[in-house]
């Protein structure tokens, strides 16, 4: 009972979010649409995490939503994403498992144990293992490269 009453709330957050964001009611949103919900809808911001303004952040995080590439998403793939993201929040992340996650991410991007992300390791473990896209809140299939470069400058805090 408690696994259905948990999903029918998920059904239910996602449904009354999906709504207040399709402004235009075509059943589907856009990216935009999405970004301008986050800045002044204090519900779908603390639902999706998103503040509105980051528009790389969004970007990354629609594209993890968007599964079919068309750069909008219907209902569906809304509800699935909500309910992962309410998932995971439900699960205790201790300091120790998000440092243990964190450590294991980073070594199977560091191809060649230096310990340093070269852009080059990053797109290769990116496009070959799915635990680093998942990680990385990347969609799965091809991604382009300038994605992958977009993520690793912001990654690159010293420019190297």
């Amino acid at each position: 009972q408690a696994h259905k009453d948990h999903a029918e709330e998920v059904v239910h957050a996602a449904s009354k979010a999906f709504a207040a964001i399709d402004k235009d009611k075509k059943g589907v949103v856009t990216k935009f649409e999405v970004r301008a919900a986050c800045r002044s809808d204090p519900t779908v911001k603390k639902l999706l995490g998103l503040d509105g303004h980051d528009k790389a952040q969004a970007d990354r995080v629609l594209s993890s939503m968007d599964a079919d590439h068309s750069a909008k998403l219907d209902p569906g793939q809304f509800e699935v994403w909500v309910h992962d993201m309410l998932e995971w929040r439900r699960k205790p992340q201790t300091m120790e498992n998000v440092s243990r996650q964190a450590k294991q991410i980073f070594e199977a991007i560091d191809c060649n144990h230096d310990r340093r992300i070269t852009k080059n390791e990053l797109r290769a473990a990116a496009r070959r293992n799915p635990n680093v896209r998942t990680a990385l809140n990347l969609p799965p299939g091809n991604l382009p490269l300038s994605t992958l470069d977009g993520l690793f400058a912001e990654m690159d805090t010293d420019g190297s």
